[in-house]
């Protein structure tokens, strides 16, 4: 398993997700590191990680796992519905380069005015 560290894991995800045609379309690249603040317009998408954990016995370190939660924010609760499942369908599985196993761990819904917020989280391991 390879040891890449875990900034470039979250950026592989990114990327898939960027690459979905229908995720890209509904929120205009708005996939995002960051809070939301009161700029953003639309749709967006927002991610953090944590709890970056490794595995290891005799021979070094055998697996990183770590968090990664992703934030569906839209001004209608359908609309956030709809993208947190496109993106849980885009990322769970198991991918080879680079190797990483990614499977939902906890979903949640918020409301919050003016918009309705939808987190998902992933536990990755690679």
């Amino acid at each position: 398993m390879g040891k890449l560290p875990d900034y470039e894991i979250k950026n592989t995800m990114r990327d898939l997700l960027i690459n979905n045609e229908r995720i890209a379309s509904c929120v205009n690249g708005n996939i995002l590191p960051v809070v939301l603040n009161e700029e953003t317009k639309g749709d967006a998408i927002f991610y953090k990680s944590y709890g970056l954990k490794s595995e290891s016995n005799n021979m070094g370190i055998t697996l990183f796992s770590m968090k990664v939660c992703y934030t569906v924010v839209s001004n209608t609760c359908g609309r956030t519905d709809e993208l947190a499942w496109l993106i849980v369908d885009t990322l769970i599985g198991t991918y080879e380069n680079p190797y990483m196993k990614i499977r939902v761990s906890d979903s949640d819904e918020e409301g919050e005015s003016p918009n309705y917020m939808k987190p998902v989280e992933f536990l990755v391991e690679w």
